[in-house]
């Protein structure tokens, strides 16, 4: 069964599925391009994953690996589509009766009580253990005032740890939607954008808060009435 990739590793097969097959490792780092920052050992160990994982294939000539797709982008797109509009029309049904007059402000987590990490913190067992004792799966990168990106706890407790950075494992950020909008218009916007976290902002465009998909199915389960 396919499962959904970590947004890291769905970049590095982005490059690997826009160019000819076989690609080398070289080629991969030249085509993710220096915005991403990333050490050639962590695209390594990504691609080390995504072999392991099934969705590359990987040979080598000499001293130089290359890589081909296992699996065809058209393939993944169509099943990690598929679940997560099943997913979320299923709680759009579910939730024609629980959603009435609920918004954003109701259920989100005001911004005072949003526990982040630092862009410049490193990975390892103490940020880990930190992340566990919060009781929160995901978590907002900050950079001075702003977020830069996402880190998720199951990405941490998977990644090879040592000199790495909060930066090479955390994901995109979400985009935006009012603190004043519908629990239905939060579900729809979450379908358009492929995501399960949104910013929550004010009118003004300020940051107030953080809303996710397990806010909304508590909701539903009733276990947040506030």
């Amino acid at each position: 069964m396919i499962k959904r990739l970590p947004d890291a590793e769905f970049e590095v097969m982005k490059v690997i599925w826009k160019n000819t097959p076989p690609i080398t490792t070289l080629q991969i780092i030249e085509n993710l391009g220096p915005d991403k920052n990333w050490k050639p050992q962590t695209v390594l160990t990504m691609l080390a994953r995504l072999v392991e994982k099934g969705f590359l294939k990987s040979d080598r000539v000499g001293k130089e690996r290359s890589y081909s797709p296992a699996i065809q982008e058209q393939n993944y797109m169509q099943i990690e589509t598929s679940d997560f509009m099943n997913m979320i029309d299923k709680m759009l049904v579910m939730g024609a009766i629980e959603f009435t007059n609920r918004k954003v402000s109701d259920i989100m987590t005001k911004k005072s009580n949003i526990i982040s990490v630092k862009s410049s913190d490193m990975v390892g067992p103490k940020l880990l253990d930190e992340l566990h004792q919060s009781g929160h799966m995901v978590f907002p990168v900050m950079k001075a005032k702003n977020i830069v990106g996402m880190l998720h706890v199951e990405d941490v407790a998977t990644f090879d740890q040592g000199e790495k950075m909060v930066t090479d494992v955390m994901r995109r950020v979400p985009v935006n939607i009012n603190k004043d909008a519908t629990l239905e218009e939060t579900l729809v916007r979450m379908k358009d954008d492929h995501s399960f976290q949104l910013l929550a902002t004010n009118d003004e465009g300020e940051l107030v808060g953080l809303i996710d998909i397990c806010d909304i199915v508590d909701v539903l389960l009733g276990r947040k009435t506030d």
